[in-house]
């Protein structure tokens, strides 16, 4: 798994990837040079690792040359990769040899391919958007308008125009939904949209004065949720709906977990320093490690019934600051889940500092004492209520049914 960002915000997440360059420009004998670091050996997953560091600084025309010999010492040095699913990622290879010795073998097999002609990284340069012909709407004074500007609008580094997050819950998108966009975007924009890795979608290239009518067209095709990438914007997998390996119902928790923030909550909705993301098994396509508040879908047998659980994770993050994986916190039954959710977050709400990330006050106030706090709402008596032997969305009685599934680690 490989990933780009292109700046220190880290957007692409390199820190969970087997391999992953961060694009720097640095000067060089005086002159730019376009480049990237380059990590190697991260991951998710049951055994989740942090990339390491494999090289300060790569020259743009030596990538492909790096990239095929860190494949290539993989695909040599790691036979256990193709005898077992489950340890097909760089990491495990990695954790066996050392980064050091993983350098020294990826230096060697580079200078062995001095020989290969790769192909030459080209410049893409974006265009902006054709001259706009039409009567651009005026909204100053709508309220959702202005709510949705405050969460889902990002100034551009190209002045008087914007990025802008189409929020869509659980990831999903209509085909009408679609279409509507992308007239939308050539509209108004350059005609380009880009997916990112919170599951949304971002147009580009949005003029200042067009904002609103781009708005008022979103809203028309109901595509104009606000709190994108906020705290109601909840990442989430598959889960047991479609995934062999899903064993709760993923997407029917983040749909009972984002009715949190309506009404009453919805400025809580807002915060931007709370990310949410569920799994519905250990395996992490849900990114639950890297949340601030993550859940993994499990079991648990008692009295002779399955009850759908969470195990839920604090303090995950990826950032500019660094990264940090999630720690385990509580189990917690599926249908309490939300109950805990809204526990945790008024006591934050009551007694946060000024200007604290929830990070920041998870590490303050330490996750024992909180734990203490919200155990009572997660207990399970022998005798289970008929409601929590059921997975949230599903009807019946919940039961394990898992199959072959197609992750690694």
């Amino acid at each position: 798994k490989i990933a780009f960002s292109g700046s220190s915000e880290d957007r692409g997440l390199i820190p969970m990837h087997d391999l992953g360059a961060l694009a720097e420009i640095r000067n060089i004998n005086r002159i730019e040079k376009r480049g990237f670091k380059i990590f190697v050996g991260g991951g998710l997953g049951a055994s989740p690792k942090s990339a390491q560091l494999l090289e300060d600084f790569t020259a743009e025309e030596e990538l492909l040359k790096t990239v095929h010999a860190v494949l290539f010492v993989y695909n040599r040095d790691w036979d256990y990769g193709r005898q077992f699913k489950n340890m097909a990622r760089i990491k495990f290879l990695i954790e066996k040899i050392g980064i050091e010795e993983f350098r020294k073998r990826v230096a060697v097999e580079r200078e062995n391919f001095k020989g290969i002609s790769y192909p030459a990284i080209e410049l893409f340069e974006e265009k902006g958007p054709a001259p706009f012909k039409g009567v651009a709407l005026q909204g100053s004074n709508d309220a959702d308008y202005i709510r949705w500007k405050s969460t889902n609008v990002r100034a551009q580094k190209q002045k008087g125009f914007n990025s802008v997050t189409i929020r869509l819950p659980l990831g999903d998108i209509s085909s009408r939904g679609f279409r509507s966009l992308a007239q939308l975007v050539e509209k108004y924009g350059n005609g380009f949209v880009r997916t990112t890795v919170q599951q949304n979608i971002v147009a580009t290239w949005i003029a200042e004065d067009l904002l609103y009518s781009f708005y008022a067209g979103l809203k028309e095709a109901s595509l104009a949720l606000p709190s994108a990438e906020r705290l109601a914007d909840i990442t989430v997998c598959p889960g047991a709906d479609t995934c062999q390996l899903g064993i709760t119902s993923s997407r029917g928790l983040a749909t009972a977990v984002g009715k949190i923030f309506m009404n009453g909550r919805a400025q809580e909705g807002d915060l931007s320093d709370i990310k949410i993301k569920i799994s519905g098994c250990p395996n992490s396509c849900g990114q639950h490690h890297i949340a601030d508040i993550g859940f993994y879908g499990g079991s648990k047998s008692i009295s002779g019934h399955q009850v759908p659980t969470y195990t839920m994770l604090l303090g995950g993050f990826i950032g500019q600051e660094g990264h940090a994986y999630g720690q385990h916190f509580l189990r917690v039954p599926a249908k309490k889940v939300p109950g805990v959710v809204e526990r945790l977050l008024d006591i934050y709400k009551e007694r946060k500092r000024e200007n604290e990330k929830f990070r920041e006050f998870i590490k303050r106030i330490g996750l024992k004492a909180l734990q203490k706090e919200l155990e009572a709402l997660t207990t399970l008596s022998e005798n289970p209520e008929k409601e929590v032997l059921s997975d949230w969305g599903e009807e019946g009685e919940f039961h394990v049914v898992v199959g072959k599934g197609e992750c690694a680690a």
